[in-house]
């Protein structure tokens, strides 16, 4: 993968995280703040290890 590839891949997961957190953030109809489903959890988890995986591979290459 190209280090522009990984770029546009690091901001596809932070695009993709930043609308979890956002529904997250957004109070419910009764004005309770959401809390984020299982899913979403391991969903922001997954994507956060990722986009660590990608910057450790631009560190690489930067070296």
């Amino acid at each position: 993968m190209t280090i522009s590839k990984k770029y546009e891949e690091l901001e596809r997961l932070t695009d993709e995280l930043a609308e979890i957190n956002y529904v997250v953030l957004e109070d419910d109809e009764h004005g309770n703040p959401r809390m984020p489903s299982e899913a979403q959890r391991e969903r922001s988890r997954e994507l956060i290890r990722q986009q660590r995986e990608i910057l450790r591979e631009l560190k690489e290459l930067e070296n």
